[in-house]
């Protein structure tokens, strides 16, 4: 069974006594490496053959062969190694670099073996390979000032560079829309998200009777994907009316959409198509004044929109509207032609105060030329505020029948038929909905590969390697899946996740590299098969590193310049995948932090997995300080990326010696080295032996500088030729990981290493992840602005009574209807007193939904006064009013007109005529309305425009015109008394509107 086992994996297997550990090395490359698990009672000669398969009898024999770092001369290849050894088979250079390798070879083995060869060669080997680097004792330390971004890209799991979400449209933008991206990258979804599609057709409109309905083909990347809770705006897409969709998850076997079937091209327009009466205007002739434009090429049919923006009708003087008629004509001809077909003469009748919208569809004569299109209004244009005549041609469209999509990989979709009219703003473009990566996912309960929704890491790395966006996907053989399974397993067991769009230009090795380091893992290549290497505690020593098998040692520890705390940001999916920013303190910091640095943590989603994948940094940080490095040369080569080593080397710490035992005596051994023992200290050697692996055994005490020792208390014992490390108990040796392996010229390589410190994932798993809601800034306090006076109409009479002459009781009843004024503080209710005219006390009226209720209390054409004030949502209270003067039932009576409104003015506001103007002070004066007519026409023409503007006497009024077209208007404000009654009317007031 082939691995390439993680640490506690590994130990299990080359300890197991039923098997026989293989560490097969058989490329030049340092670090890479296969790694077997074979049965007791396998030749060497078959391990060979399993390491190098197809090989020649000639390469087979350019291998050199260790057995618990022993050497195995070719004679004994047919040995097969007992249960619980470690085979080590490394390839050798060939030719002259082959004499080179057999000559350090024969040193390495006599030194293995022991008795007087190995005797004599004991020094010479050290002082050969210390020579090829200029002497085992030389070591660099150096220093320097950092940010912890860069301590972090030399991690075992480096911090990645930069953030691609910078370079995401997915992540650039604020809100969800739907963009159309050509000749951008196809997304790709990995884990878990919401998204906006993009668009993957131009959407079209089509009017049915008076209905508009907009038809629109989007998709989500490469499927297959899971497709839930679709929205538009954050408003389930099921809320709207008139919705038809279909979703394909993106799976081969997909069948066409059905409501998107055809390309069909819109160019939407606004064109006004006007004929103006003669004598309307001192240049208008009454001509035909034709509009034209021309279609896509290479189509089958064609059809155009006409709008009638007001409506159509005729407005008489009470204000009703009667039915009026448009005629208009279309022709085509086809591009370069110079003779025009007659699509037909049109006619619309009818009389709508709303917008009325008609679409024309017709075929081409001949697939492959564009069309011209004519469009040339009949009727006149009148010119005057009594007719409904705008007219305008709004789009254009050009249809093929191909199905819209050339895509050779499945694709997820959504097309749909939704109706525009009164619900949708213009384009449908927040559309957006919850998807999810379907692929294999790892069963840990049945032991099988299952295709279903899935955000871990491990399953999305296979489906990196092997997905439909893959130009070269790897197969099932190609990849270490005991290894991804064992990364699942890890990665559920710490809750470890990957949630992420890609929609940017990237590498395959870039995206792999940042799904594996959101479950902390890096990639693996052993040259056979891809997997992962997983940062977490390792159990199993693969090597010993010190002078004796490396040289140009290197140690750096960075002064590092300590934030307060990371900021990370993230799209939080506990608040639907909005943007958010968490700052999660250093550790031990106290207080409020101000100096933070920015931390990117791709993939995560979660509040509480962006705290842990922070918190877990700084203890990187803190706990892996140390840079270390060491040179090896090829026949010294055991390890790999992710391997636990021991260390010792006097620049770690001037009291470490590491040796060879030398001869042994019971419980006392002798090393080629000396060690001077310091008073009041307790010394250990860590020994490592071929048959049991290493271990660690407590010195007695000798307090001089010796080479002979005794070993303490009861345990295993050392053996001759074993390497051994010695020093004070707690600086026998230090464990490492490789982090990177660098390699060098003359079959060399450079160890780059990082502190073990398996106490990072002990105090990662028993923190406490703080909660966390999402709010940015301190709350705001309640604001203590006073409100602004009220707005105030006060009604009485037949018009509460809907009619009646008198209330039941014979005492009519008095409302006071109140609206905030023009200030930004929040009113929550208000106050209403009353009193008789002239009366110097007020009385309280009762509130409610604002409007004040006064019953009982007057008899008809009382005059009474009412003022009224706000209170804000913080309890601050308002000023009065100025008190009115109300007539009780005076329209009842007859009642007298109001003076005319004053200080009329208008101007443009957001491109749309507002008017504004003050109420008169007349007690008679309950509301207002507004004409419109074209400049210079008479006021009798001009058209009623907005219903009643109720509004207290004295008070400041505005109306804003939305329903008028270009040109030059003149508006009239007129202002009646509770039956209608008026003496005319304020204005005109020009204004041009473009």
């Amino acid at each position: 069974m082939s691995a390439l086992l993680p640490a506690a994996q590994l130990a299990s297997a080359l300890s197991a006594p039923a098997g026989v550990g293989l560490i097969g090395m058989p490329f030049l490359e340092p670090g890479r490496r296969v790694q077997l698990d074979v049965p007791a009672g396998t030749r060497i000669l078959e391990m060979i053959a399993l390491v190098l398969p197809g090989a020649t009898d000639e390469q087979r024999q350019a291998v050199r062969v260790y057995i618990d770092g022993n050497l195995v001369y070719p004679d004994f290849y047919r040995v097969r190694p007992k249960p619980g050894t470690l085979v080590v088979i490394r390839q050798i250079p060939t030719g002259s670099g082959l004499r080179i390798a057999l000559q350090i070879a024969v040193m390495v083995a006599a030194f293995a073996l022991g008795g007087p060869l190995g005797n004599a060669l004991a020094q010479p080997l050290i002082a050969v390979f210390g020579s090829a680097a200029g002497g085992v004792v030389s070591a660099v330390v150096t220093g320097g000032l950092m940010f912890t971004g860069n301590l972090l890209l030399n991690a075992l799991v480096p911090q990645p560079r930069g953030d691609s979400g910078a370079q995401s449209p997915t992540y650039r933008i604020s809100g969800w829309r739907n963009t159309e991206n050509p000749d951008s990258p196809v997304p790709v979804v990995m884990g878990f998200h919401r998204m906006a599609p993009q668009i993957a057709s131009g959407s079209y409109t089509e009017v049915v009777g008076d209905e508009q309905y907009i038809r629109f083909l989007m998709h989500w990347g490469y499927g297959p994907l899971d497709i839930s809770n679709i929205r538009i705006g954050d408003t389930p897409i099921d809320k709207f009316k008139g919705v038809e969709y279909e979703l394909r998850q993106g799976y081969p076997d997909d069948p066409p959409v059905t409501l998107y079937p055809e390309q069909v091209v819109e160019e939407l327009m606004s064109v006004e198509l006007r004929r103006d009466e003669p004598g309307t205007y001192p240049d208008a002739t009454g001509e035909i004044e034709p509009q034209i434009r021309r279609t896509q090429r290479d189509i089958t049919h064609m059809s155009i929109d006409i709008t009638l923006p007001n409506g159509l009708g005729l407005s008489t003087d009470e204000g009703n509207l009667t039915a009026a008629k448009m005629i208009f004509r279309i022709e085509y001809q086809e591009e370069g032609s110079s003779t025009w077909l007659l699509q037909g003469d049109y006619t619309i009748f009818l009389e709508s105060r709303r917008s009325v919208l008609r679409t024309y569809k017709w075929a081409a004569p001949t697939r492959g030329p564009a069309y011209d299109i004519q469009v040339s209004r009949i009727s006149y244009n009148y010119n005057h505020g009594k007719r409904l005549e705008a007219m305008q041609w709004t789009a254009i469209r050009s249809y093929r029948p191909e199905y819209p999509l050339n895509f050779q990989k499945p694709l997820a979709l959504i097309a749909g038929r939704i109706k525009a009219s009164k619900q949708l703003n213009g384009l449908l473009d927040t559309l957006s909905a919850d998807v999810k990566r379907i692929c294999p996912d790892w069963d840990a309960a049945t032991g099988t590969w299952i295709e279903r929704p899935t955000n871990w890491p491990a399953s999305l790395l296979r489906f990196a390697w092997q997905g439909p966006h893959v130009a070269r996907p790897k197969t099932d053989a190609q990849i270490d899946l005991e290894v991804l399974q064992d990364f699942h397993d890890f990665c559920v067991a710490k809750g470890l996740h990957y949630n992420r769009v890609v929609d940017y230009e990237t590498t395959q090795k870039d995206l792999l590299d940042r799904i594996a380091a959101a479950g902390r893992a890096i990639r693996s290549d052993d040259g056979s098969k891809v997997g992962v290497i997983i940062d977490r505690p390792r159990t199993h020593i693969i090597a010993p590193v010190s002078p004796i098998n490396s040289w140009g040692f290197e140690w750096q520890q960075d002064s590092v310049d300590l934030p307060d705390g990371y900021r990370v940001a993230f799209l939080d999916e506990t608040d639907n995948y909005r943007s958010a920013e968490r700052i999660i303190p250093w550790i031990g910091f106290v207080g409020e932090p101000q100096r933070v640095e920015d931390l990117s943590a791709e993939g995560k989603t979660h509040p509480a997995d962006v705290y842990l994948f922070a918190y877990r940094r700084m203890l990187e940080v803190i706990h892996r300080p140390d840079r270390m490095s060491a040179m090896q040369d090829w026949a010294h080569f055991e390890v790999a990326r992710g391997d636990l080593v021991s260390l010792s080397h006097y620049t770690l710490s001037k009291q470490q010696v590491s040796s060879v035992v030398k001869t042994v005596s019971g419980s006392a051994f002798e090393i080629t080295e000396s060690l001077t023992m310091e008073p009041a200290t307790v010394y250990a050697a860590r020994f490592f032996r071929p048959d049991i692996g290493t271990f660690l055994r407590t010195l007695a005490w000798r307090g001089d500088e010796a080479s002979v020792f005794r070993l303490d208390g009861v345990g295993p014992l050392p053996q001759r030729d074993d390497i051994v490390f010695l020093g004070p108990v707690d600086l026998v040796d230090e464990h490492a990981i490789v982090s990177r392996i660098e390699r060098t010229k003359n079959s060399s390589a450079r160890l780059h290493f990082l502190r073990h410190a398996p106490e990072i994932d002990a105090l990662l798993d028993a923190v406490v992840v703080p909660a966390w809601n999402g709010r940015v800034g301190d709350p705001a306090g309640e604001d203590d602005t006073a409100p602004g006076t009220p707005l105030m109409s006060v009604l009485s009479g037949r018009r509460v009574y809907d009619g009646e002459d008198y209330p039941p009781e014979g005492i009519p009843t008095i409302l006071v209807m109140l609206v905030p004024g023009t200030e930004s503080v929040a009113v929550a209710d208000y106050e209403v007193e009353h009193r008789p005219s002239g009366d110097p006390d007020w009385l309280s009226a009762p509130v409610d939904s604002g409007a004040a209720t006064i019953e009982g209390e007057y008899g008809m054409l009382e005059p009474v006064e009412i003022r009224a004030r706000a209170i804000s949502t913080a309890g601050i209270v308002g000023a009065w009013t100025a008190s009115i003067t109300h007539i009780v039932g005076g329209e009842d009576a007859g009642g007298t007109a109001p003076d005319l409104v004053v200080d009329l003015a208008v101007s443009l506001s957001g491109g749309a005529p507002r008017l504004t103007w003050v109420n008169p002070n007349d007690v008679n004066f309950d509301h207002a309305r507004v004409r419109r007519g074209p400049a210079g026409s008479p006021f009798f023409s001009a058209t009623n425009i907005s219903t009643s503007l109720f509004g207290a006497p004295n008070a400041a009024m505005s109306f804003t015109d939305t329903s008028t077209g270009s040109g030059d208007w003149d508006y009239w404000v007129i202002s009646r008394n509770s039956l209608g009654a008026t003496d005319g009317a304020a204005g005109p007031v020009t204004i041009t509107v473009t």
